[in-house]
Order: structure tokens, then sequence, then C-alpha cells
């Protein structure tokens, strides 16, 4: 699979920081439909990627004030846009995770889960 990532990641990402509460992160994944959200912090021009919190880090937690910071994964895995899918594939497996943040030049241009791999496979 000589496929660059850049051809199943999904944009525009979705992001928030570190100050978010669960109540938010659920209801902006259910709002925008995604299963991942990259943790940010703004340094002027470029992003500090500060961890990523998916549906399953939030799964059967019921207090909804509490902070993404104590649930979020860290720290996360990228590629760039020119990845191949199979070397993604390749460290999804080797880290046993379902999502990998696509950077270029220090912004965060894209986002691969293994579901899109499972698309990529259908098409």
């Amino acid at each position: 699979m000589t496929t660059p990532v850049r051809e199943i990641m999904q944009t525009p990402v979705v992001t928030t920081v570190e100050e978010a509460t669960i109540a938010y992160v659920r209801e902006l994944m259910e709002r925008k439909k995604v299963s991942a959200i990259p943790i940010v912090e703004i340094l002027g021009d470029r992003v500090n990627i500060k961890g990523i919190i998916t549906n399953s880090d939030i799964r059967g937690i019921t207090d909804e004030t509490l902070y993404v910071t104590d649930y979020m994964t860290k720290p996360v895995l990228t590629v760039t846009p020119e990845t191949t899918m199979k070397t993604a594939g390749e460290l999804m497996l080797k880290n046993n995770c379902h999502h990998l943040v696509v950077m270029e030049k220090n912004r965060i241009t894209g986002i691969i889960s293994s579901m899109d791999f499972v698309r990529m496979a259908t098409r």
C-alpha cells in the first residue's frame, strides 16, 4: 500500500484545548460526528499537540465536569501527508492505536483512523 495517507485522511480536523471538559468533548464529538479530537495549544503560527481524546477514552465517565487532560492519550502519534498507508498501518498496529494525526509544517492537516483503512479497502 504505497498510497499516501493524504488520500484517506479526514479534514478539517476538530480540535480543542486542555481546559475542555468531558461534557464539552462528548457533545463536540457527537455534533461533528468524530471519534477522536486532538488536544492542542496554539503557539503563534504553530500548534503544539498536547494529547488526543477518543470516544473510548471517555466511555463510562459519568462526571461530565472533569477535564480532558486527565483522560487524553499522550504523546500523540503523528505522520506526514506523504507517509504511506502501509507505514501508518504498521505504526498503528505496533502502538495499538486507532488514530494518527497528520502534520505538515507544524500544522495539523488531517487525521486518520482505523476506519479510514476499512473505507479504503471497500472502495
